[in-house]
């Protein structure tokens, strides 16, 4: 595949202890205003002001100021009147009258610059930059299309950024009315951080004001800084590359669109497990407990993208996944003091996992109509499975599957599957024999996993009984073995979600 860009971008550093990515962007030439500062000195400004007030003789003008008429003819002669401020009869211009009102002398410079463009949402950027713009050469390109920068020739520390793919091509030019909105946006975030007349300019700007400079754009890829603030209500936060906000929430919605896939139809993995690494360094150990959850949601919302992103194409099954992904990280954490609750809560999520994805199998493939004898007990079931003759049937699976009573089997068909696991599985098995699309059919035993399957419903059993001591007790251990056991299980698919 080759290369969006050669050519890359970097204006302002983030935040110590964030994660740099190279977002491919379009930049597109462009001339804009930029204001001058008040050139109108203090005799100037006066002059006029007596001006406009009906004062127009230099003698006179001079008698009230305290000036040598002579210095007031050369100031009127010498400025004013070249300038187009006031006629030779010392009445004031249109423009005269404009200047003395807003103190600007002269007309906003036209700087000659670019506008970007997000090259995977094709979104116009809030953000205009000055010719020449602030490149940054690449020592080598790398692995996998990662270019590598020295950053410092003394110590030779270098930095390798993760390169984000999936740029897009433009369609077309940009409006002058987006380029107009986008420009307005950024005078306001730059006289916010610099004081630089933006607000004045904003009042007198209009669309026809800016214009592109070329019909193409020129593409690179800009050093964007993703990082945690503890104080945000968002886990993680996209620092504004040109430094004129602490925080772009406009960049940080298009890297979300890029990571659910919204923005390309194809969702991230590889951008998100990148992201994900922003928690390798948990410093929420002293934090709120509100603020301890939500790291975690974060961190498995990212591992989810980044391991299993076609989980995530049923909703149902991603908000399971994703709640035994949360459980298993919380249980983890707690160490030795675990207590039995939190045990308990991760056999039910487990077993919850187990359901929602067989009963959205089942549904590709029921068998309405078709009973098990309810007078069969554990030697005709095992029997009747053994004459199957289903490879992925092992033994393991024909001692488990029989436990399950035939009646229990019979409700799942007349609920269309929505019954507890164990039926679940039973269910399917049934299923597999009738339909050779089955996924069961393309699997082997180790894959269908279906003694694994009952023997976690019987220890979340174990679990709903723990108050007799006589039934024994799951430990953390087992609890996060089933975990680790059914998202991978449950990973395997994805092709029928």
């Amino acid at each position: 595949m080759a290369a969006f860009a050669d050519r890359y971008l970097r204006y302002e550093r983030g935040p110590k202890g964030s994660k740099t990515v190279l977002w491919p962007v379009y930049a597109w030439p462009v001339y804009f205003p930029t204001p001058r500062r008040n050139q109108l000195d203090l005799f100037q400004e006066a002059i006029l002001g007596l001006m406009r007030a009906g004062v127009r003789q230099a003698r006179d003008i001079g008698d009230l100021l305290a000036l040598d008429a002579e210095l007031v003819a050369f100031i009127i002669s010498a400025t004013l009147i070249p300038e187009g401020w006031t006629d030779r009869n010392g009445r004031l211009t249109e423009k005269g009258e404009r200047v003395l009102e807003t103190g600007n002398t002269r007309a906003d410079d036209m700087t000659r610059g670019v506008v970007f463009q997000d090259a995977v949402t094709l979104r116009l950027w809030p953000r205009f930059s000055r010719m020449p713009l602030e490149e940054i050469e690449a020592l080598e390109q790398g692995d996998s299309h990662r270019p590598r920068f020295m950053l410092n020739r003394t110590s030779g520390f270098s930095v390798k950024p993760f390169l984000v793919e999936g740029a897009r091509p433009w369609r077309s030019t940009p409006t002058a009315s987006d380029i107009f909105e986008a420009f307005r946006e950024f005078l306001g975030d730059a006289n916010r951080r610099r004081g630089d007349g933006g607000d004045e300019l904003a009042q007198r700007v209009r669309s026809g004001d800016i214009r592109l400079a070329s019909q193409n754009p020129e593409p690179y890829y800009l050093w964007v800084d993703a990082y945690r603030n503890p104080e945000s209500s968002y886990p993680w936060l996209i620092a504004d590359p040109f430094g004129y906000i602490d925080a772009a929430p406009w960049l940080r919605h298009n890297v979300a669109r890029k990571l659910d896939g919204s923005a390309d139809g194809r969702p991230d993995a590889p951008l998100a497990g990148y992201l994900k690494t922003l928690y390798d360094k948990s410093e929420t150990a002293n934090d709120s407990f509100d603020a301890y959850f939500r790291e975690i949601d974060e961190r498995v919302n990212l591992e989810l993208m980044a391991k299993y992103p076609g989980v995530t194409k049923d909703k149902r099954i991603a908000e399971q996944f994703a709640t035994v992904l949360r459980v298993s990280e919380h249980l983890r954490s707690l160490g030795r003091h675990v207590k039995s609750d939190a045990i308990d809560s991760l056999m039910s999520e487990n077993q919850k996992l187990g359901e929602v994805v067989l009963k959205q199998v089942y549904r590709q493939f029921t068998i309405p109509g078709d009973k098990v004898p309810v007078a069969w007990k554990y030697k005709q079931l095992r029997q009747a499975y053994a004459a199957m003759n289903l490879a992925f049937l092992d033994q393991d699976a024909l001692d488990a599957l029989p436990k399950v009573p035939a009646d229990s089997v019979n409700s799942a068909i007349d609920r269309n599957g929505d019954v507890s696991l164990k039926a679940c599985v039973a269910l399917n098995v049934f299923s597999a024999w009738k339909h050779s699309g089955h996924p069961f059919n393309s699997m082997t035993a180790a894959d269908t996993g279906i003694g694994r399957l009952i023997a976690l419903a019987n220890d979340r059993n174990l679990s709903s009984h723990a108050s007799d001591p006589g039934r024994g007790k799951n430990t953390a251990d087992k609890a996060l073995a089933h975990a680790d056991f059914i998202t991978a299980w449950a990973a395997q698919f994805t092709n029928w979600y």
